[in-house]
């Protein structure tokens, strides 16, 4: 007996709900973080969130298990491909998907302690990865153009999250993720900066 390909009964719906589920745990690992030696964790769940996003939508567009597989961890070619099959993705969360796979982040994130690299212009000056808001508010992004893009082809998913996230404009989430990032973050069991520890359930 043959045995089937993994994925091989997954559906659109299957595959978006998964990556909700790996989105909510990127908010929860963010949420209860304590100083640590990298942020990779929290960023290798918001890729892996992206990723199974845009997996979803090719599936959702006939994509079969063995082309998704294909794509490896290649976020910026699901997009491109994606996008060609009529997702709408704003610009900004579109440009960043692009250069994460182009950066290789969701590589580095598990070999690598930084996504701190060496600029072509300039060899011995680090350049500073993405900060990782930019990350959380690129998969919300991402969430919510497949999650309209499957509610216009009749299936019907559930949102906890229906406002977008505006790294330009942060929640309280967001902040907190900032604060991590330039070294203000608590220890253990502290609160986010401005007030209640966010909770959002998919």
């Amino acid at each position: 007996m043959t045995k089937p390909p993994h994925g091989a009964g997954l559906t659109p719906f299957g595959i978006f709900t998964l990556a909700q589920s790996f989105e909510d745990a990127g908010h929860l690992v963010v949420e209860n973080a304590t100083r640590q030696f990298s942020d990779h964790p929290q960023r290798l769940l918001f890729l892996h969130a992206i990723e199974t996003y845009l997996r979803a939508y090719l599936r959702l567009h006939g994509a079969e298990p063995d082309e998704l597989r294909g794509y490896m961890h290649d976020v910026g070619r699901m997009l491109a491909t994606a996008k060609t099959k009529g997702l709408l993705l704003e610009q900004k969360a579109a440009d960043y998907v692009m250069a994460s796979g182009e950066a290789g982040d969701y590589v580095r994130v598990r070999y690598d302690y930084d996504l701190r690299g060496l600029s072509r212009e300039w060899p011995d000056t680090p350049t500073r990865p993405q900060p990782l808001s930019k990350l959380v508010a690129a998969t919300d992004a991402v969430r919510a153009a497949v999650r309209d893009a499957m509610r216009g082809a009749g299936i019907e998913v559930y949102d906890g999250r229906e406002a977008p996230l505006d790294p330009d404009r942060p929640d309280a989430l967001l902040r907190f993720c900032a604060t991590q990032e330039d070294g203000r973050g608590r220890g253990r069991g502290s609160k986010p900066v401005g007030g209640k520890r966010v909770r959002r359930r998919v």
